[in-house]
């Protein structure tokens, strides 16, 4: 007996009544008709993203192997002079963290990541799921770069982040952006016949398509309110491309780097990072 296809699913943001958009070869992209939010329906992955060695050694090699330092430099100028301790939520291999250490070595610093890191002088790394994780101390900044797209329950992972976060603290978090230039090309060729940039977007690597609105949809929901936003891209050399688009890397990137420079212009860039406060 054959299961009758869904018509709706909640939303993973607000709560509301998604519908279907698109269909990729790999999933569904289902939408949000309250707050716009962009979703991969969970259901229909056929493979999903294997956070392995070779996630950080082969797939996304470009992306670990070239930090985005302008990004961090601004996280470090929006952290108080007072500030204590600090906690990168799904620090990876630890790269924002050793680039705070140097500009603030006055700081705590812990970095928690589901897989495991080498230990490092003045950083204390704990390999758990945050989810799962007791913690000793309250943070007076909680980071989390990258990670909140890749998760089934992002208003979970978001109200987490607020309870770990100290009462006058801040919670910084960094998502791809949808309503940004690229995506909205992506999908404009798509519906022309040309949908390889959106099969790569919208691919199972990522969950959540992010706006500006549905990010701050969801901070507001998770009891947090938006204080700061910071619309920017990924460094050209931290773009990964599929292996089949190895051979015209150089003009791929050429053709980004247009996106970029645009999306820099209009404030509509590939990538937002927020910076929130807790509501009592």
């Amino acid at each position: 007996m054959m299961t009758a296809p869904q018509k709706h699913i909640s939303c993973p943001v607000c709560g509301g009544e998604s519908k279907f958009a698109y269909k990729h070869p790999d999933l569904e992209i289902w939408r949000c008709t309250q707050c716009g939010h962009a979703h991969t329906a969970l259901t229909s992955i056929r493979k999903e993203e294997d956070y392995s060695a070779d996630y950080y050694d082969e797939e996304h090699k470009n992306w670990f192997e070239n930090p985005h330092t302008a990004l961090f430099q601004w996280i470090c100028d929006n952290i108080p002079q007072d500030a204590k301790r600090v906690i990168d939520i799904g620090c990876g291999r630890g790269d924002f963290l050793r680039y705070l250490q140097k500009v603030r070595p006055d700081l705590e610093l812990v970095g928690l990541d589901l897989s495991p890191n080498e230990p490092s002088p003045g950083i204390t790394y704990i390999q758990a799921d945050v989810m799962d994780m007791d913690f000793e101390h309250r943070y007076d900044v909680v980071v989390s770069l990258a990670a909140v797209e890749h998760m089934e329950n992002p208003l979970a992972f978001a109200q987490r982040l607020k309870t770990i976060c100290s009462e006058n603290g801040s919670i910084v978090v960094m998502t791809v952006n949808e309503s940004g230039l690229l995506y909205r090309s992506a999908r404009i060729a798509r519906a022309v016949g040309v949908p390889l940039l959106f099969n790569r977007l919208y691919s199972a690597h990522h969950l959540n398509h992010f706006s500006v609105k549905s990010l701050n949809r969801l901070l507001r929901e998770a009891g947090t309110e938006v204080t700061k936003t910071h619309h920017h891209n990924s460094p050209l050399a931290a773009v990964d491309l599929p292996r089949s688009l190895a051979p015209v890397r150089i003009p791929v990137l050429a053709i980004l780097a247009i996106f970029f420079a645009l999306g820099t212009l209009t404030s509509m860039c590939l990538s937002q990072t927020v910076i929130a406060r807790p509501k009592s």
